[in-house]
């Protein structure tokens, strides 16, 4: 019970959370909107996708050898679970790339970056950053970004991954603890 009050009272203030958007100025909203479009937002949008599909290659192959554990397979068992990941990856970046092409959630998704910028900075600043993305600097730190995250990511995967991993199996078990705790044992 003490569980079940604890998630009904988190959901309950993520969804109070939620509802409360500040209200932005429509003279700053106007501000933001121009700062997406000069940051090219909606393509920035379409970019994460490719880059993530960019990036099935090593996140396979580093998702293979963490769960292979360095257990000996043998070569035909490992080419059909590498052959499936990807195949189960391959459809999950298409339902990514549909999610991201919704007009609907593009339109959300910016509703929420105004929202976000405009809580963030205030309206010369927000001018400022439009002005930068209009420079030679900021055009180039537009179109040759998603290029840097794409080299990057997996050297970070590669920093970050064992911390990640240790992290979650910690949360996991405290979490098994916890439900142990508080579900009656049959």
């Amino acid at each position: 019970m003490k569980f079940l009050t604890l998630v009904v009272a988190a959901l309950t203030f993520a969804g109070a959370a939620a509802v409360a958007q500040p209200v932005i100025g429509a003279e700053k909203k106007a501000a933001v909107r121009e700062m997406l479009l000069a940051m090219d937002f909606k393509r920035q949008l379409s970019q994460v996708t490719r880059q993530m599909g960019g990036q099935l290659p090593q996140m396979i192959e580093k998702m293979f050898a963490d769960r292979a554990g360095g257990t000996a397979l043998p070569p035909e068992t490992q080419e059909k679970m590498r052959s499936s990941m990807k195949k189960l990856m391959d459809g999950s970046m298409q339902r990514m790339a549909t999610i991201y092409d919704d007009p609907v959630v593009v339109a959300g998704m910016e509703d929420i970056m105004t929202r976000a910028y405009g809580q963030s900075f205030a309206t010369d600043e927000i001018r400022a950053i439009t002005s930068f993305y209009g420079t030679s600097a900021g055009k180039k730190l537009l179109e040759t970004q998603p290029a840097i995250m794409q080299q990057s990511m997996p050297e970070i995967f590669a920093l970050i991954g064992p911390r990640v991993k240790e992290a979650s199996d910690a949360a996991m078990k405290e979490m098994r603890a916890e439900i142990e705790s508080v579900v009656p044992k049959k």
